[in-house]
């Protein structure tokens, strides 16, 4: 199964498809095709505010809103919203029932309640950016 997405007045066009054979997952896809427009690369979003200062304390949800509310002015300082995204992954120190949890539903706030796109969680399970940073999303998204 295929469905496609015009993204905006750009001339990408997104398709999410959904090959037979491999499980199905509401409002994501195993496989996304992009064609046209402008691909943006947007490096690892942490819950760090602009003065390099960490919000969140050592709270998955708290630090997971703070990095996906970073992640919103990455993507629109290169044209794109939450909706222009094909794809990301999301760094984790420890991805136990407790942060699992507060990230998705920091990402399912972020998103507005709109499916949230293809992505990975990768538990790590050493220091990221900083030693208080417990997690980091990278995305990738076109225009």
């Amino acid at each position: 199964a295929r469905d496609g997405v015009q993204l905006g007045h750009h001339h990408a066009r997104l398709e999410r498809i959904h090959p037979d054979g491999l499980f199905k997952y509401d409002g994501m896809a195993q496989v996304v095709a992009v064609t046209g427009g402008t691909t943006l690369h947007i490096s690892g979003q942490t819950a760090m505010d602009k003065h390099m200062n960490l919000v969140g304390g050592n709270d998955y949800y708290a630090q997971a809103s703070a990095a996906f509310a970073n992640l919103k002015i990455a993507l629109a300082a290169g044209g794109a919203t939450y909706q222009n995204l094909v794809s990301t992954t999301i760094h984790i120190r420890d991805i136990g029932p407790v942060a699992f949890e507060g990230i998705q539903k920091a990402m399912h706030e972020a998103f507005d309640g709109k499916p949230i796109p293809e992505h990975a969680m990768t538990m790590i399970g050493a220091t990221l950016g900083s030693p208080e940073s417990l997690l980091e999303v990278v995305a990738v998204a076109v225009i």
